[in-house]
């Protein structure tokens, strides 16, 4: 009788063991090692991309910002907007950098679009300036980039643009300042796309 009772519980041991191992497998085949899920994108990015998301979109791993929609509807309504403001330091930006070497970005969204600045150097030719103005139509789900050469003017460095939740809607047509590595300054006109 005892030798079945502590058969029975051996057994118990291995199965719960068992269950344990395969609920551990089954949750690391939901999300692939070395991945985090972003709620509001609706995927697993890796690690690598994680610290570029955080900076770019903090509010992406808000685990309140879920997708409301499934994969393959375009979204109906705005989201939160994100009020015009400097990027933070980053080593690289979305662009490679055979495209761009950049100093310095600016972003801002009212919901609807997103319409970010990229500005520095081509990497190919030091003494030219480069801009990479990136928008996005969050409802429409489209995206367009205008790179502008700026010759003669060195690395450009944004040093004034519209700030603040007030420019969430302006700030995407508004002006920017530049200044190339001479001192020269540069005006960046978003609603035309050009530099005067």
């Amino acid at each position: 009788m005892r030798k079945s009772f502590r058969r029975g519980l051996v057994a118990l041991a291995a199965m719960t063991v068992l269950a344990g191992g395969g609920a551990a497998l089954a949750a690391t085949q939901g999300h692939p090692a070395g991945r985090t899920y972003v709620p509001s994108l609706g995927i697993s990015v890796p690690q690598s991309k994680l610290r570029a998301l955080e900076h770019s979109a903090p509010r992406a791993l808000d685990p309140r910002m879920s997708v409301q929609k499934p994969v393959g509807h375009l979204r109906t309504t705005p989201v939160n907007g994100i009020a015009a403001r400097y990027l933070p330091s980053m080593r690289q930006g979305p662009f490679p950098p055979e495209i761009l070497r950049f100093t310095r970005a600016w972003q801002v969204s009212d919901g609807r679009t997103l319409v970010a600045v990229y500005a520095g150097v081509n990497p190919a030719q030091a003494s030219a300036g480069r801009i990479i103005i990136f928008r996005q139509n969050i409802l429409a789900g489209t995206q367009s980039q205008v790179l502008i050469n700026v010759a003669g003017s060195g690395a450009l460095t944004i040093t004034r643009a519209p700030l603040g939740v007030r420019a969430e809607r302006s700030g995407e047509t508004g002006v920017l300042t530049l200044r190339g590595a001479s001192g020269k300054t540069y005006t960046l006109h978003l609603a035309a796309s050009s530099v005067s």
